[in-house]
């Protein structure tokens, strides 16, 4: 007789892990996107010019300057949630409840990677959504049309690339960085935990190695990409200013690299922290 293969799908179960840290977390985050919204329109209109005479100068400002830095508050305090989550369910009193599921260690990781990942594409969407609000409550919609059309004739002029093919390499880009930040204080958070004292200054120093780690192979891929292309990352910078058709093929190639870059580092710090948390957890 044959014998029963062993292999089970995975994705049932990293389903159920991101439907229930999607469900946790959203609490938080669907109302702070939706206050970005909010403020991106008390922005708009108190800077509109049927108010601009009216409203007061430093109401205007207060406002601009809260419309602004929601935007980092907002990524931020998503980075604070997922973190949270993951020490909670991971390294503390959950921890107890979740292991004794039939979950493995990298379906619980991949999971909470995944609800991250949908949060990420939800403030993309939330940010985007505010700047249009910005704008129509200073401009006609029949003029946003036209200075949008505008706009994406130009950007194809300068850079010979169709903006509607740059934008979405930007967004994985930007994507697989905030995956490899927070798989980054995965990792950190983690390697604490090796440590039955002093964690704090355990996390701290796992915190500056693989940081030093990731910025010396960072440098390297970019430095070996320009040098291979003949030139330094000073003058490819200030020729990148300039738009060089050259510099921009070379600027995508970079996005790619680094980007693949990003991935492989996250799948390598996956399978460290799995392998930590599988055999050598010490709960708090």
């Amino acid at each position: 007789m044959l014998a029963k293969s062993t292999i089970r799908n995975p994705f049932p179960m990293i389903g159920k892990v991101f439907k229930y840290e999607f469900k946790s977390g959203t609490r938080i985050i669907l109302p702070l996107y939706g206050a970005m919204i909010v403020l991106a329109l008390i922005c708009g209109i108190s800077f509109s010019d049927a108010l601009y005479e009216l409203s007061n100068t430093t109401f205007k400002a207060t406002v601009g300057s809260i419309f602004g830095c929601t935007f980092f508050a907002a990524f931020l305090i998503t980075l604070v949630v997922i973190e949270k989550r993951f020490k909670k369910g991971m390294l503390e009193e959950e921890a107890y409840l979740n292991f004794s599921l039939p979950v493995t260690m990298t379906e619980h990781i991949i999971g909470r990677l995944l609800t991250f990942s949908v949060w990420f594409l939800m403030y993309i969407a939330a940010s985007f959504v505010s700047c249009i609000m910005f704008m129509l409550c200073n401009i006609e919609w029949k003029d946003f049309a036209s200075e949008l059309s505008d706009f994406l004739r130009r950007f194809y002029e300068e850079f010979g690339i169709k903006f509607a093919s740059f934008f979405p390499l930007i967004v994985l880009y930007g994507l697989s960085l905030a995956l490899l930040v927070v798989m980054y204080i995965m990792a950190v958070n983690a390697i604490s935990h090796l440590a039955k004292k002093n964690r704090t200054l355990v996390a701290s120093a796992a915190a500056i190695i693989l940081m030093i780690a990731y910025i010396n192979i960072f440098k390297a891929t970019i430095n070996s990409t320009i040098f291979a292309h003949g030139g330094n990352f000073g003058v490819f910078v200030t020729d990148t200013v300039t738009v060089h058709a050259d510099n921009v093929k070379l600027l995508f190639k970079l996005t790619w690299k680094m980007i693949s870059l990003n991935f492989a580092a996250i799948v390598i710090n996956v399978i460290a922290t799995q392998a930590i948390l599988k055999y050598r957890l010490n709960l708090e």
